[in-house]
């Protein structure tokens, strides 16, 4: 049975709750098209009220949807600067690595165990050469000295090369202040003097001579020879002096290993520096390796949290386009429903004659009763009839002694019979 059916009935018991004998077939009509017209607005209200309530939905859906995509689109730029930031991180990593590998593998230019190896071995051996120089000035023989006789005329000689470089290199004096025959008494012609030279030539600092002292030892080796086959010097006196040029030998010697030393100790120095340097260098590049480790790390996670939420963004937006799409249904259901929304024309073209079909069959069926109730009336009151005669044709065969003194008794009531007579009548 459709809903029109059951409209159909339910106007029907309306009109026959509100007027059962109604036969006005028109009225009946009139007032079930006036309910369906009625419904029918309310339904189109609703309709119209689902409708505009899903526009709006989808407009809301829209705007969600909308707003999630540019959440989404700045997400991804996160994401996008955040795999810059780790590429190029990586790239420093990468290049502090190299670095740190660059200086562990450097290799010093000299063995520092080798060089203070050398230092010491150096040491020694200035010390021997010291010891050695002493005592070739503690053997020098002052009294064969002091026969030199340098005259005037010799003043030019190169022996006296010999006795300005011990005032200069010795005794510390100016070249200026040099004086043959002063030099002569105060050096070898006094005993104080004389072994004061000879203490001064074995002992003398040799080590960090000064610029000009070399250079002065460095002339003065350089003529040595001649010094050697000048015509003034004795056979005592050129042994002397001899003596006297292996004792600067012995100086240079020392100088030279004290050169040597100072150039191993600034090796050492340099080298210490320059593991200071790396040990710095590779720790500061490992330590920015680690920094740059810890931040790709952080990098990760921050990265992981927005890929997460990217994912439950798209998620979400697919989600409001699927209830989009259930929207967009409904609202085409909607307005399909609009189309087939018809109840009148359906009412009118088809319930209207079973509607007074019916109503005029219920007419007939109303008569119909009536005439039965009038009919069953008027069998009652005749079977009534019938039997009031029998009472009095039983009341006429009673003796005599027992019929009732009328005279005795209290007067009849007169009833009013439905035939429109009375008891008394009857009686009588």
């Amino acid at each position: 049975m459709s809903k029109l059916d059951n409209l159909k009935n339910l106007q029907i018991q309306q009109l026959k709750e509100i007027n059962p004998e109604h036969s006005d077939q028109t009225a009946a009509v009139k007032f079930t098209s006036n309910r369906l017209n009625a419904l029918e607005q309310f339904v189109r209200d609703s309709l119209h009220q689902d409708k505009e309530y899903f526009i709006g939905e989808k407009s809301t859906l829209q705007n969600i949807i909308e707003t999630l995509t540019i959440e989404n689109n700045r997400l991804q730029q996160h994401l996008k600067v955040n795999r810059e930031q780790k590429e190029q991180i990586e790239a420093d990593l990468k290049q502090s690595q190299a670095e740190i590998s660059r200086l562990q593998a450097i290799v010093p230019q000299h063995d520092e165990k080798q060089l203070q190896n050398e230092i010491q071995e150096t040491k020694k051996t200035i010390i021997k050469l010291n010891k050695m120089r002493q005592d070739e000035a503690n053997g020098l023989s002052i009294n064969d000295l002091k026969q030199l006789n340098i005259k005037n005329k010799d003043k030019e000689s190169p022996v006296n090369e010999l006795w300005i470089w011990s005032l200069v290199v010795i005794y510390k004096e100016p070249a200026s202040s040099y004086y043959w025959n002063n030099f002569k008494e105060q050096v070898f012609e006094k005993a104080e003097g004389a072994q004061d030279f000879k203490e001064r030539l074995g002992k003398v600092k040799a080590v960090d001579m000064k610029k000009d002292e070399f250079e002065r030892t460095q002339n003065l080796l350089k003529q040595r020879e001649q010094i050697l086959a000048s015509d003034i010097l004795t056979p005592a006196i050129k042994a002397q002096i001899t003596t006297f040029f292996k004792i600067v030998d012995l100086m240079i010697e020392v100088e030279k290993h004290s050169k040597l030393i100072h150039s191993n100790e600034k090796l050492l120095q340099q080298l210490a520096i320059e593991k200071q340097q790396i040990q710095s260098e590779t720790s500061k590049n490992q330590e920015k390796a680690q920094i740059l480790k810890d931040r790709i790390t952080f990098l990760d996670t921050i990265h992981k949290g927005y890929q997460y939420m990217s994912d439950a963004m798209v998620k979400k937006i697919h989600s409001y386009q699927q209830a989009q799409i259930l929207n967009d249904k409904f609202t085409e259901q909607i307005e399909s429903s609009f189309s087939n929304l018809d109840f009148s024309k359906s009412y009118n073209q088809q319930y209207v004659p079973q509607i007074v079909q019916t109503i005029q069959h219920e007419n007939i069926d109303v008569q119909d009763n009536q005439q039965m109730k009038v009919q069953q009336v008027l069998v009652e009151e005749q079977q009534q009839q019938i039997q009031e005669q029998n009472k009095m044709i039983e009341v006429k065969q009673t003796p005599e002694e027992e019929q009732i003194d009328l005279k005795q008794q209290p007067p009849t009531e007169i009833v009013q019979t439905k035939t429109g007579g009375c008891e008394a009548c009857n009686i009588f």
